[in-house]
């Protein structure tokens, strides 16, 4: 009577440790499960930068004749390349906020504006390979085109293959960049 009493209290426990670990797994298969495209929060990675006013907003136009004056009156060629990036940063948050807004045309438009400004870094950087830059503004460059190619990437997962493109076309650019700068 006594052994019996204890089996059944042994089954009851062993049951229950079996039926504990098979919910554990059940409700958490979803953390084991490999996650294709992750959420990427952009105010995050480039916090203090936002998208602010995007393409189809009527003072847009201001915004980009500062972000050219600004521009202007930088002269040395590492910081003006410097500033390409962030405006490239900013075009492809812009591009973020337009694709949440389901704006397609106006992301393609956005998108060939941050090309055009990592275009034109790279060329910047390009003329002065053979010229000391510091280490300083190496790492700095090299650190804002690593947190945007990781948005990039996101931007891809998230876009039609039309913009896809695109974001590869700044993909590609982004890494000669950095292949560059690491010389």
């Amino acid at each position: 009577l006594i052994n019996s009493f204890k089996l059944k209290r042994m089954t009851k426990k062993i049951l229950t440790l079996v039926l504990v670990v098979a919910l554990v797994f059940i409700f958490s298969s979803s953390a084991f499960a490999q996650n294709t495209s992750p959420k990427v929060d952009s105010f995050d990675l480039f916090w203090p930068m936002v998208a602010g006013r995007t393409m189809n907003d009527s003072l847009y136009s201001l915004k980009l004749f500062k972000e050219k004056l600004r521009g202007m009156l930088i002269f040395n060629k590492p910081n003006k390349a410097d500033y390409l990036v962030n405006l490239a940063t900013k075009r492809s948050l812009e591009a973020e906020k337009l694709l949440k807004e389901e704006k397609q045309d106006l992301v393609d438009k956005t998108l060939d504006k941050m090309n055009d400004s990592l275009n034109t870094g790279y060329s910047l950087w390009q003329d002065l390979k053979n010229k000391n830059v510091s280490d300083t503004v190496k790492g700095s460059l090299a650190m804002k085109l690593s947190k945007l190619d990781i948005f990039l990437k996101y931007l891809l997962s998230i876009s039609s293959k039309d913009t896809n493109s695109k974001v590869d076309s700044g993909l590609k650019k982004l890494h000669d960049f950095q292949y560059t700068i690491s010389l």
